[in-house]
């Protein structure tokens, strides 16, 4: 199977000396690798704090309306471009190409692409705080696509990235996560955060969950899931209904993607959501559900701020919220506005995750329950994969240490699953965690954080494993084994992680979901030689 990808500006029409001079301006002309974080911080706030002086200046002086246009016009672009970036990489994740210059094209085409959908999102809610000049006259009849405006929200958002995972990477060793900043001028992916890269064994073609855990029933039944209870608890609208009626607007009023965009006034807008509706449908719950205004935008601004900066997370926001109303009660439709909230709807039913980070209500608690069932679940499924491949002599679930032990002066918790065959010797000492996928970028340092903080995952799970190595002869015992066996030490996450694939002594592996078949099956191989990385332990 052949791929072939081009850079980003070059897919979407947009000339390299534009976009060069665009990066001299504000990134300067010399290739730098900042690699102190204070340093690194001071840099990249410094062009974050004149973009946004710029577009607030640009967004005071103009009608917001001609400014949601060309945020959309660069929405409707980079997002259909990153879908069908998606989906080759979804082939080429299928046919195991994991490397070589075409594979590091798309990696960056991504990032720089989920960098400008982010930027596009925010500066659409922002759009929404400056109203003043609803009446003065803009072109309304073109929608071509604004290549300055779509460049700046690449070194936006791509600033703006790096400038919170290197902020957030403090409270860590100097050495951990994110600890500078790459720029170069003169490339296309001229914005790179710097850290540690481990070696590991996943394809980075695609990551997150994937739906790896969910059914396919699931979204036929999702008004019944906990998630839709919560969402209609929390929404009074069905949550399959709601989606239905974002694509009604899609197929119908915006003809499937023909139209990319319209605007209409808000009595049209509440006619045809009657109209759309097969039972009637209560306006005002709806507006909440899928409708920004002024007064949300206003009310997710922190403190002084005057604008909104943090991308991903506040309650209402664009990514989830596609519908704008403004001041002069004219609604704006956008079909990847539509397209995106019904993919995010979904990834969170399926995938877990949090719709929004600074409000409690019943769906936030209902996406908690969840998250907490996909820990089970995972757990459920290596157990499948274990048996498929051998056969079970001992396997159980949620094994108490002292059963094992006997009661010690600290509390060890469960081993989530035991399974040992005779027939080959070989027992699987499993922890299990499902990671949600992330809201924003903290969620990458939430989940190092989770894993290695002061009594985080890895301590616990290493303790536990720990008192196998001190005592074998109590749990050959309690499993049954009379001879030698070899032990697995493994935490299995339901997505993959950017770390150490063992620690530092080698004592527990942390292979994903993903790959935990051809881990079992000696599959894996190292950098360097032919033989499986499949590390085991004596007892």
């Amino acid at each position: 199977m052949f791929f072939s990808t081009r850079p980003l500006w070059k897919e979407i029409n947009i000339g390299q000396r534009q976009v060069n001079d665009l990066y001299h301006e504000y990134l300067g002309t010399e290739n730098r690798d900042i690699t102190s974080r204070k340093e690194a911080i001071k840099f990249l706030a410094q062009i974050t704090s004149r973009i946004q002086d710029e577009m607030t200046i640009d967004l005071k002086r103009n009608n917001p309306e001609g400014s949601i246009k060309d945020l959309y016009k660069i929405l409707d672009e980079v997002y259909h471009f990153y879908r069908r970036q998606k989906e080759a990489r979804s082939k080429m994740r299928e046919a195991g190409v994991d490397r070589g210059d075409t594979f590091e094209v798309f990696s960056e085409n991504r990032n720089m692409a989920r960098n400008i959908i982010d930027a596009v999102n925010l500066w659409i809610e922002n759009s929404l705080l400056f109203q003043e000049n609803l009446k003065k006259e803009y072109d309304k009849k073109s929608f071509n696509l604004n290549k300055e405006l779509c460049i700046k929200m690449y070194i936006y958002g791509a600033a703006s990235q790096a400038l919170s995972l290197i902020s957030m990477s403090q409270k860590f060793d100097s050495k951990e996560l994110f600890t500078g900043v790459k720029i170069r001028p003169d490339e296309d992916y001229a914005i790179e955060p710097i850290r540690y890269h481990p070696v590991i064994h996943f394809n980075t073609a695609l990551t997150g969950n994937q739906n790896i855990l969910a059914e396919d029933t699931e979204l036929k039944n999702a008004d019944d899931s906990i998630i839709g209870e919560g969402f209609y608890s929390t929404y009074k609208i069905k949550f399959i209904y709601s989606l239905r009626l974002l694509s009604t607007f899609k197929e119908d009023m915006l003809l499937g993607g023909k139209c990319a965009m319209t605007v209409i006034d808000k009595k049209d807008f509440i006619d045809t959501l009657q109209e759309y509706s097969p039972q009637p449908i209560d306006i005002d719950d709806f507006f909440e559900l899928f409708v920004l205004d002024k007064e949300k935008i206003k009310s997710q601004i922190k403190g002084d701020d005057g604008i909104i900066w943090i991308m991903n997370a506040n309650q209402y926001r664009h990514e989830i919220r596609p519908f704008l109303c403004l001041e002069n009660d004219r609604i704006f439709i956008s079909y990847c506005a539509l397209q995106q909230a019904q993919e995010l709807w979904s990834s969170i039913l399926l995938n877990g995750g949090m719709c929004y980070s600074n409000k409690k209500d019943d769906l936030t608690r209902a996406i908690e329950r969840r998250n907490e069932e996909l820990s089970d679940k995972l757990v459920e499924i290596l157990r499948e994969k274990l048996n498929s491949h051998f056969k079970a002599d001992f396997d159980k679930i949620d094994v108490r240490y002292d059963r094992i032990f006997g009661s010690k002066d600290i509390d060890y918790g469960d081993y989530d699953l035991i399974f040992y065959s005779d027939e080959v010797k070989e027992l699987f000492l499993i922890e299990a965690k499902f990671f949600s996928d992330s809201l924003n970028n903290s969620g990458t340092i939430s989940d190092y954080e989770k894993m290695f903080k002061a009594h985080g995952y890895y301590e616990h799970c290493r303790g536990r494993y720990d008192l196998v190595m001190a005592e074998p002869e109590k749990m050959k015992q309690f499993i049954g084994a009379t001879d030698r066996i070899k032990a697995h030490f493994l935490f299995v996450s339901s997505k993959p992680l950017e770390i150490e694939f063992q620690d530092e002594d080698g004592v527990v592996c942390f292979p994903c979901l993903s790959i935990f078949d051809d881990y079992i099956k000696g599959k894996l191989l190292p950098e360097v030689g032919d033989d499986p990385v499949r590390p085991t332990h004596e007892l």
